[in-house]
């Protein structure tokens, strides 16, 4: 896209920009919970654990784990929000994503 075309032709792509990091964001928050559950299932053979953090400790999804969360912190980050204290919000809840994929909690020997 160059300075050439249209206004009207740039915000149509800054939109879908847009809608395309929102889309992203919510596809791998919803998708995360089923993502480690399966692969816990079929990679590890184990039943569903206790918690989503739990996961961290797993052999084959705690990189996923981990993955998923960094990516929705970073697009949480990323996201500007409509009003200073939004943005201000979105850039903590981002910041703060990444800090519970970084600083696990200890590990639990329970699983349901």
């Amino acid at each position: 896209m160059t300075t050439d075309e249209p206004a009207g032709k740039l915000r149509d792509h800054i939109a879908r920009t847009y809608g395309s990091v929102r889309v992203g964001t919510a596809v791998i928050g919803a998708t995360l919970p089923l993502l480690l559950w399966v692969g816990g299932a079929i990679c590890d053979r184990e039943t569903l654990r206790a918690s989503m953090s739990a996961y961290y400790y797993s052999p084959a999804m705690g990189d996923w784990f981990v993955g998923g969360l960094v990516a929705t912190g970073a697009l949480l980050y990323l996201y500007k929000g409509f009003s200073a204290m939004e943005d201000w919000l979105l850039n903590a809840a981002g910041i703060l994503v990444v800090a519970v994929a970084m600083v696990p909690t200890p590990p639990a020997s329970e699983s349901l």
